[in-house]
């Protein structure tokens, strides 16, 4: 299993995490370097909870933010 499918729990025959790979990827051709797509080969490795600080700080290198909306349903 592959690590963005592991990071969000997917199952193998969903193909939904193959698209955060891909756009990550795309972003790192347009903005980054070599190492930046290296970055998103390796992105999910440690813990789960650090996924997204990491995810957070890398966009911030390039100059993007990432926003996050939490709904809470009753």
């Amino acid at each position: 299993m592959s690590t963005i499918r592991r990071l969000c729990g997917f199952e193998e025959s969903d193909p939904e995490p193959e698209l955060l790979a891909l756009a990550l990827d795309d972003v790192a051709v347009a903005l980054g370097d070599e190492g930046d797509r290296q970055w998103v080969k390796d992105f999910g490795a440690s813990d789960k909870s650090q996924a997204v600080y990491e995810l957070a700080a890398w966009l911030d290198r390039l100059g993007l933010k990432l926003t996050v909306d939490v709904q809470y349903f009753e």
